[in-house]
């Protein structure tokens, strides 16, 4: 068996141990359209741009993740795999040369690293959240970007768009999806 496939189960096994052991639920009790927007790269743009007195969210303090509330205990689980889902294609069109499998687990094994370390401990900061927001997609931007020029190999440019690409269209629509799924 390819070391790639094993390093995958593994992975998957983790980010369900993850899961299970995080808490972690999927809240919606005060969301609606607006508030869900709100949380995307359009929503801050445009509240910013309009100075709308929305914007002074931004600068509150970040509540972080919803721990410890009623829920599945997949709820993370299925938090990760929608980022996959959404950034696995961009990679695979612009990033990680050859079998799209092997792509594709090559990203999911990427992510089941990054996405946690996001996820669970930077947007848990005592910061603000366009603080906490800003600091975690940088993070995941070259954080992705090294993997991908470093192992795939995949040329530095290349990796860096590939990795802000896939890390926005994450940002924009997983919220969406989110919201659309579960409110």
């Amino acid at each position: 068996m390819h070391p790639l496939v094993l390093v995958s189960i593994a992975q998957t096994v983790f980010i369900l141990g993850l899961s299970a052991a995080s808490g972690y639920s999927i809240e919606f009790p005060d969301s609606n359209w607006d508030t869900t927007l709100f949380l995307t790269p359009y929503g801050i743009l445009h509240n910013v741009l309009t100075n709308s007195t929305l914007a002074g969210f931004y600068g509150e303090m970040s509540r972080g993740q919803g721990f410890g509330g009623p829920g599945p205990w997949w709820s993370y689980a299925y938090i990760f795999a929608q980022s996959c889902a959404l950034e696995i294609p961009v990679f695979l069109v612009l990033g990680v040369r050859g079998p799209w499998r092997r792509g594709a687990r090559f990203v999911f094994v990427m992510n089941s690293v990054t996405h946690p370390i996001v996820f669970f401990g930077l947007m848990n900061l005592p910061l603000t959240f366009l603080q906490t927001i800003s600091l975690a997609e940088a993070f995941a931007i070259v954080a992705e970007t090294l993997v991908l020029w470093r192992l795939a190999p995949v040329r530095f440019r290349r990796a860096l768009l590939a990795s802000g690409l896939a890390n926005f269209i994450s940002w924009q629509f997983a919220p969406i999806l989110t919201y659309l799924v579960w409110a």
